[in-house]
């Protein structure tokens, strides 16, 4: 879908950057408060510091999400930088991988109308207690994206017509992270999508590409 590739390309470089720099820093000079490193599933590193440091991380994400009145499946990736191992400044993007059709209410006569769903921007968040095994995230999702639908199998000879819209969207989340070593962390969490701004007459609406979700991340990086 051409609204894929489009954010696809636009949120991966500033994710890539992100993710390089954090990740690099993290590597160089692991971090912990002064009362020594987190408790893990795994045994804690033995030369973790004792200052606290500019690091990060970054994380592919798998989520499911409402759309449109059916389940989206969302690929997406985070990074990070991450201060005193609590205040997190990153990106994330999302790309929609299966095929979701449009709701009957849009009446587009015959033939098959798949949407396609792409998201992005600026990740903020707080990390409540990192040195608890299992401990709380709290952040939202700042940014936009694009969402459209495409028309294909009509009569023989007629071209398939696509159709796609901009939007600004807020997404809160709290999350359940898991230390399973130092230097990984598997979260679960839930989300919900504030959209506005879709402009796609009544075919799409504001409430058809917003919903609630969750999601499985796997964080990569010392904090």
């Amino acid at each position: 879908m051409k609204a894929k590739g489009k954010f696809a390309s636009t949120f991966a470089m500033p994710i890539a950057i992100l993710t390089t720099a954090s990740l690099s820093v993290a590597q160089g000079q692991p971090a912990t408060l002064a009362n020594g490193p987190p408790q893990t599933l795994a045994t804690p590193s033995p030369t973790s510091c004792t200052c606290d440091c500019l690091v990060g991380y970054g994380a592919p994400i798998l989520s499911v999400t409402r759309l449109a009145g059916s389940t989206g499946l969302l690929l997406g990736a985070r990074g990070g930088a991450i201060l005193r191992r609590r205040f997190v400044l990153g990106a994330a993007g999302f790309s929609l991988l299966n095929d979701v059709a449009m709701p009957a209410s849009a009446q587009l006569g015959a033939g098959s109308h798949n949407i396609s769903f792409g998201s992005g921007g600026f990740w903020f968040a707080y990390i409540l207690s990192p040195d608890w095994v299992v401990h709380p995230t709290f952040g939202v999702l700042l940014g936009g994206g694009s969402v459209g639908y495409q028309v294909t199998e009509r009569a023989a000879g007629t071209p398939a017509t696509y159709t796609s819209s901009s939007f600004f969207l807020a997404q809160p989340e709290i999350e359940a992270d898991v230390n399973v070593t130092r230097f990984m962390r598997i979260g679960v969490g839930a989300y919900y999508r504030f959209v506005v701004g879709v402009k796609l007459e009544d075919k799409l609406t504001n409430g058809d590409v917003g919903g609630p979700g969750a999601l499985l991340a796997i964080k990569f990086g010392y904090y």
